[in-house]
């Protein structure tokens, strides 16, 4: 699934991953910002993003 800032077309990496806590809860994405910020990848808080499952994104 794609990551975008905000509602906006720029898009800024990918999920990778997800971390979940002992109760199987999703708690964390693992984003891939590809080239956008030298190939590194980082947490998301999943609560600090909102999911469009028709569009196939995640908006941040």
């Amino acid at each position: 699934m794609s990551v975008y800032l905000n509602k906006g077309d720029e898009k800024i990496g990918k999920i990778s991953d997800a971390l979940v806590d002992e109760e199987g809860n999703f708690r964390y994405f693992v984003v891939d910002l590809g080239s956008w910020i030298f190939g590194k990848k980082v947490l998301m808080p999943v609560g600090r993003s909102r999911i469009d499952y028709q569009a196939e994104r995640i908006n941040i």
